[in-house]
């Protein structure tokens, strides 16, 4: 419990002076799963009832604990056991809870940008989807030199990246230089609708405005694979309004004017509906009341 007190305040200090923050602490790959039970597994072995060294408020397992006024006894020399093998069951308990976090967590996002342009961690498209789409997308960086990166992950990998995760992507591939593109598709819980960011390299700011990402994500990736689609139906029709905007051949406004028109069909088709109930009805009321 010390050691673990010290190692929080270790980061807790540093982020009310302002000197440490989320986003370093998600950075900072000394701090995990894995560390913790490096931490806890060398402490037992040193200070243990059977370790190296002796523990300062008495054996930490065998509970005889002279600090605590032998507080541990129950877990030490109770349900545990003592001596050597509460040790061992306290390390493979540790273990077998590594194991069930990694499982729970599932594949890792690539800390480098890798080769594929299309990452799929969940496992939602097949094999011949995902080459046809590499392919498509290969060709259209060795034509144009816009590249072009999609993401399929989970909830617990996007919100490890942050409140933008797609744009913390981006970076940490080194792509928010360029020309690229980054489609980041975070598949949530069964029979619920999937989230999709955008988030474009410098170059490419300007014409890719917020609202239109958040459209073309809710229309064109999101909104088919809700509606029974596959991934890759949903990708093949958006991909090309994306590359058509990298291109310039098409814009955002464009799509705009598009979405726009679908509406205005249908309030022009409701006001016709009104007026002519509008007109029909009193004629009906006065007949009735001529009768």
């Amino acid at each position: 419990y010390t050691a673990a007190t010290w190692a929080a305040l270790e980061v807790i200090i540093p982020v009310c002076r302002g000197e440490y923050s989320y986003e370093t602490y998600q950075d900072d790959e000394s701090i995990g799963i894995g560390g913790i039970v490096l931490v806890i597994f060398i402490f037992l072995l040193l200070f243990g009832a059977r370790g190296l060294f002796f523990f300062p408020f008495g054996s930490f397992t065998s509970g005889r604990s002279s600090g605590f006024g032998g507080g541990w006894g129950g877990f030490g020399g109770g349900s545990f056991g003592g001596g050597g093998a509460c040790v061992m069951r306290i390390i493979i308990f540790y273990i077998l809870a590594l194991v069930w976090c990694e499982i729970a967590m599932g594949a890792s996002l690539p800390k480098q940008c890798p080769d594929a342009h299309v990452t799929d961690l969940q496992g939602v498209m097949p094999a011949d989807s995902l080459r046809a789409l590499n392919t498509q997308l290969r060709q259209f960086e060795q034509q144009t030199r816009h590249r072009i990166m999609v993401v399929v992950t989970d909830t617990v990998q996007a919100n490890r990246l942050g409140e933008k995760p797609a744009e913390r992507l981006l970076r940490d591939w080194h792509l928010n230089r360029q020309r690229a593109l980054l489609l980041l598709i975070v598949e949530t819980a069964p029979h619920t609708r999937s989230k999709a960011y955008i988030a474009v390299g410098e170059p490419l700011a300007e014409r890719f405005p917020y609202l239109f990402c958040k459209h073309l994500c809710s229309d064109r990736v999101v909104g088919p694979v809700y509606d029974g689609h596959t991934h890759y139906y949903a990708l093949t029709h958006a991909l090309p309004l994306m590359q058509g905007v990298m291109q310039g051949t098409y814009s955002a406004e464009q799509y705009h004017r598009y979405r726009a028109g679908k509406w205005w069909i249908w309030m022009v088709a409701a006001g016709a509906v009104m007026l002519l109930l509008m007109i029909i009805l009193p004629k009906t009321k006065a007949e009735r009341a001529a009768e």
